[in-house]
């Protein structure tokens, strides 16, 4: 009773999540998916079942796409309970999504291997926040790198931090040094 409630759970989870979940078969059949799954595939929970996903996505994903996702099923079934392939990739669909995805065997309660199963993150959203993070820092670094007058970050106890390059020509400060003074102390 305790077992199938955990099941119930876990399923409710996997069913309540936005992330794309499959489970095939030893074969590459389609054994179990979310509907989140349904929902990117555009297919009913009867077209997928017992379908490979070259049969399932052949036309809308690129054939060497597929191809990878079936090696990566075959590494997954010479892992050990526990272990898991994690990749990221980007699909040139419109728009453009990157996907984080882990692949991991499924071992019965004998610890014989029976399926394999994979789990895809969207993660545009933070790929693209990330790009926009580097890019901000650039321009940052240019402008910072680039002042005339002398920019410094201290803490609270006058420790500096960081200076702008433009100490060592204004205060006679390598940055090294600049480093090294404590404005409460030394100046």
């Amino acid at each position: 009773r305790k077992a199938e409630r955990e099941t119930t759970y876990l399923a409710a989870i996997i069913e309540g999540t936005e992330d794309v979940a499959a489970i095939k078969d030893l074969d590459g059949r389609i054994i179990a998916v979310n509907q989140a799954y349904l929902r990117v595939a555009k297919k009913t929970l009867a077209e997928v079942i017992g379908k490979t996903e070259a049969e399932i996505w052949r036309g809308s994903v690129a054939d060497a796409v597929i191809d990878e996702w079936r090696a990566v099923d075959l590494r997954a079934q010479q892992l050990a309970p526990g272990e898991k392939i994690l990749e990221e990739h980007t699909y040139e669909v419109t728009p453009k999504r990157t996907m984080s995805i882990k692949t991991f065997p499924i071992f019965d309660k004998h610890r014989a291997l029976i399926a394999t199963a994979d789990i895809s993150s969207d993660i545009t959203a933070r790929k693209e926040m990330e790009e926009a993070l580097r890019e901000s820092e650039k321009k940052y670094r240019v402008l910072f790198e680039n002042l005339q007058d002398v920019f410094y970050r201290a803490d609270h106890d006058g420790n500096i931090l960081l200076a702008s390059p433009s100490a060592e020509r204004v205060l006679g400060y390598t940055l090294e040094e600049a480093r090294l003074v404590n404005l409460t102390r030394d100046i």
